[in-house]
């Protein structure tokens, strides 16, 4: 789900994102205290571009289990430029994945199973290699004899 997040000026600062309401409260709320919209408002054209980019990044980087990627879109030219791929806990932002149908507790399970899979197959992967690349070492002329 793509969500829009507002600056509380030109652009979304350090305090807009960390800070949030502790000028006048004295407590942070960072990101929670920044407006947003949701879904965001983008044609379904950026919007596709922007999932595609975000699995593409995924995909390139190795990632696995959930990633939350941020991106720019220019208002104008409606060009889309990835910012930064955020890893757990900062990308559990599970609210995104409700707005998609995909509820938090069935997403932890998902990604317990997926876990589960990769190192099932991390294990079977265990290879070994039939090689004849020693059979005329002289150990003789090697330094550090033991």
């Amino acid at each position: 789900m793509c969500e829009e997040v507002y600056a509380s000026g030109e652009v979304l600062t350090y305090e807009d994102k960390y800070v949030g309401g502790s000028k006048n409260t004295g407590s942070s709320k960072g990101m929670a205290s920044t407006q947003r919209k949701m879904p965001a408002d983008l044609s379904k054209e950026v919007e596709e571009k922007i999932q595609m980019y975000a699995k593409k990044a995924f995909e390139v980087l190795e990632s696995s289990g959930v990633a939350r990627v941020d991106f720019l879109v220019n208002k104008k030219t409606k060009d889309v430029v990835i910012l930064e791929i955020n890893n757990p806990p900062g990308s559990m932002a599970f609210y995104l994945w409700e707005e998609s149908g995909l509820k938090f507790k069935d997403m932890i399970t998902k990604l317990l199973d997926l876990a589960v899979e990769r190192y099932d197959g991390e294990m079977k992967n265990i290879k070994t290699f039939s090689s004849n690349i020693l059979q005329n070492f002289n150990s003789s002329g090697a330094k550090g004899k033991a």
